[in-house]
């Protein structure tokens, strides 16, 4: 990963194995609750879907948590979909609206 974006505008930060679920919502919280959007599908991201401003859970071919899709404000079949919801923003209202 490192050697594809060594030439773009991205940051790779890799945590480490053990208590992922909370080195997650850490550095979600490192980089500001209130301005964060996370999506996930594992055992391992029920948190951060659950604190960050926007949490998206997508399904995926191999399934997700059902911790996970609980903790989440939306919940996608797929990451393509689930970006595509950032880039028509009138979704995201529709599915959040009340």
């Amino acid at each position: 990963v490192k050697k594809y974006l060594k030439n773009s505008d991205f940051t790779l930060s890799i945590l480490a194995e053990k208590n992922q679920a909370q080195a997650k919502l850490e550095y979600v919280k490192k980089l500001g609750l209130q301005k964060t959007i996370c999506i996930g599908n594992g055992l391992n991201d029920h948190l951060m879907l659950k604190h960050a401003a926007l949490g998206i859970a997508v399904i995926q071919s191999e399934g997700a948590a059902g911790i996970t899709l609980k903790q989440a404000d939306i919940v996608c079949p797929d990451i393509t979909t689930a970006l595509q919801l950032l880039l028509y923003p009138l979704r995201l209202k529709a599915t959040l609206r009340i």
